[in-house]
């Protein structure tokens, strides 16, 4: 704690110098006044918050660690500066920051003609002045000493900048060359970069490591954030919370110079970017790794882009809505190189023209993400690009105008757990949930497993042609396997060459190892004393051969009527039974299954499988169709529930030979 002392003689307060004391590190959020100076020296006094000291107190290094950054509080306006915004005050401000220590900018214009360097390490420059640009400049401030920190000021720009100046430094409003720690906190920044080339930020860091972007607002620039190694290795900024609105590009990391160095692990956080008319961030030829997480994008060309060869990276629940383009783009290979191994995790991207671009990837994972509403497709891999060896799981796909999934030369790509339903908006019964193609390679081991295509369970009407859809090229290469299929505008598989492996699906009339048919509509109430069809509603169509052994079940509960009730599973050619569950044979049992006998007055279970061998009178056209037949003892209706208490469930699976 420091000691009160007396206000020196001549000592009064400096015009303009209240500030909020939240804006000085760890002063907490009382007011501050500064006073003096002291005659003949430059040494302000400050009036500190009641949790340092009541009193007048001298601002010294070390004697309050909450007080260290105003070890000498330099005020511009001691050095002669006006703030009128018409006399220039460059040279006062720069003479003021050359002392050293920390340096104030009271309310005022700060009219400028010439770049402010800063080459004195460990200074905060602060207040609640505005920095003014009146001539074309390469920068407000050009900072090439570590440890310095620009916070709370309004820096303005011309919006056109000094052309001719460093490579990327047009008109910034801050330049951090080849420096260590400290950063730009809570400044407004307007109209600073004035060429949108290599730089042309209003943030520059280039060859610098530890420096902090937080808490600004920024406005009108070519490019609002760019890090990049044009000067050296650019290591582990963090570009966070800011604000960036109507700036062509949000955030650049630019990471590959024109010396050959290289940069990596950019942090980019929970900033908010709209109004732009490029990439609200894009992260250029990465190869080390980066972060990108819980950030707001809005508009542009791409909501965020990583390109050329990037690798190591995380992009996360971040929320982008109305790109032209993508609103999350991996774009693309050079010479052969591939953006590998990152995370496309938790986002969240709508109205876009499609959700995610995927060119020339591999070792990828996209997990828990949200891809609805698109303009165009939710997921789109363009012809020609050959993303491989992606994980793309959990993930919802849904409402997107054209297809869920429009995907060309994939190669090992898992699609698992996802939710692909209600696609196809633009035109019912045109697009498809999953659409998979080739062009310049055969896409290769794709497996479909456990995803959900039912558009109902989410209470929408389904507007697919198919779940999925594929050409001739990839037949061989397509394994489905416990999804949901539910009702499609056309059919669950675009199965017209066949061949490809299906397996366990719910609502797939065409898979090779197991189907379901469920029945909710209404009780069935059957009165033949003859063997007729339940119905053909409830067919089962499985691909098989002759010699296979499946496996039928049936699941469901008769009524208490005074008759007796039999089925028995038939399997169907051009319309006619061929042979019978309970015989093998054309000749039918006179009881059909023992364990699907409903007796009479009394509610009863139906229960149990029998296996059904195939024979080759059996099959038309490689596949075999089981069909529920059904008889009573008398003329006598008999009630079969099929309602959704008690639901009646017909399976089965093909057990192979």
């Amino acid at each position: 704690m420091l000691a009160d002392i007396s206000l020196p003689a001549g000592g009064s307060p400096v015009a303009g110098s209240e500030i909020a004391t939240s804006d000085i590190a760890g002063l907490g959020p009382a007011a501050a006044r500064f006073y003096g100076p002291a005659p003949g020296t430059d040494i302000l006094y400050v009036r500190c918050p009641s949790d340092v000291s009541l009193g007048v107190q001298r601002v010294e290094a070390s004697e309050d660690p909450r007080l260290d950054v105003l070890e000498l509080v330099r005020n511009v306006r001691l050095f002669g500066a006006t703030g009128d915004g018409t006399t220039d005050d460059t040279a006062a401000v720069q003479a003021a920051i050359n002392a050293g220590g920390a340096v104030y900018f009271p309310m005022g214009t700060y009219k400028l003609t010439d770049v402010l360097t800063v080459a004195t390490a460990d200074l905060l420059i602060f207040g609640p002045g505005t920095l003014q640009q009146t001539t074309n400049l390469k920068a407000i401030f050009l900072v090439t000493a570590d440890n310095v920190t620009i916070d709370g000021l309004k820096l303005v720009g011309t919006a056109t900048g000094d052309t001719s100046a460093l490579p990327g430094s047009y008109g910034s409003a801050a330049i951090f060359k080849q420096v260590n720690r400290g950063g730009v906190r809570n400044t407004k920044q307007t109209n600073c970069s004035g060429v949108a080339s290599a730089g042309g930020a209003s943030v520059w860091l280039t060859g610098s490591t530890d420096v902090t972007v937080e808490g600004n607002t920024i406005s009108g620039a070519k490019i609002a954030v760019n890090t990049d190694a044009f000067y050296g290795v650019s290591w582990e900024n963090t570009v966070r919370g800011n604000r960036f609105t109507g700036c062509a590009r949000g955030y650049v990391g630019d990471l590959t110079g024109a010396n050959g160095a290289n940069s990596y692990g950019d942090i980019v956080h929970g900033n908010r970017i709209d109004g732009g008319s490029g990439n609200g961030i894009e992260f250029d030829d990465c190869q080390n790794g980066f972060t990108c997480t819980d950030n707001v994008v809005r508009d542009g060309t791409n909501g965020i882009a990583v390109v050329k060869r990037c690798r190591d990276f995380t992009v996360k629940g971040n929320r982008v809505r109305g790109a032209s383009a993508a609103g999350i783009v991996l774009d693309h290979d050079i010479g052969g190189y591939f953006i590998q191994d990152g995370a496309v995790q938790g986002n969240r991207v709508r109205g876009c023209q499609d959700g995610l671009q995927l060119r020339s990837c591999i070792r990828l994972e996209v997990l828990g993400n949200e891809f609805t509403l698109n303009t165009r497709d939710g997921v789109l891999v363009p012809d020609g690009y050959i993303p491989r060896h992606v994980k793309f799981h959990g993930n919802s796909v849904d409402q997107n105008a054209n297809y869920g999934m429009d995907l060309a030369d994939i190669i090992d790509w898992s699609l698992v757990g996802n939710s692909i339903y209600a696609n196809g908006t633009a035109a019912a019964n045109t697009y498809s949930g999953v659409r998979i193609t080739r062009s310049s390679q055969d896409p290769k081991r794709i497996k479909i497993v456990a995803n959900d295509f039912f558009a109902s369970d989410a209470g929408y009407t389904e507007t697919q042609k198919y779940a999925v859809e594929y050409t001739a090229a990839v037949v061989a290469q397509i394994k489905l396997a416990l999804n949901e299929f539910g009702t499609q505008g056309t059919a669950a598989v675009s199965d017209a060459w066949g061949g490809i492996e299906r397996y366990f699906n719910g609502g797939d009339s065409g898979a090779k190892r197991s189907v379901s048919s469920r029945r909710t509509a209404g009780n069935f109430a059957p009165a033949s004393v003859s063997w007729a069809d339940l119905t053909s509603a409830m067919d089962l169509v499985l691909a098989a051969q002759a010699g296979d052994q499946i496996l039928v079940a049936l699941n469901g509960f008769w009524g208490n009527d005074a008759v007796f009730g039999y089925l028995d599973v038939a399997s169907i050619v051009s319309g006619s039974p061929v042979n019978y569950g309970s015989s093998g044979s054309g000749t039918q049992a006179a009881d059909g299954l023992p364990g699907w006998v409903g007796p009479a007055a009394v509610y009863s279970p139906v229960g149990g499988s029998t296996l059904f061998t195939v024979a080759a009178g059996d099959l038309s056209g490689g596949q075999v169709t089981l069909r529920l037949r059904v008889k009573c003892s008398a003329a006598v209706a008999k009630t079969l529930f099929a309602q959704t208490a008690d639901p009646l469930v017909f399976s089965a699976v093909n057990l192979g030979p």
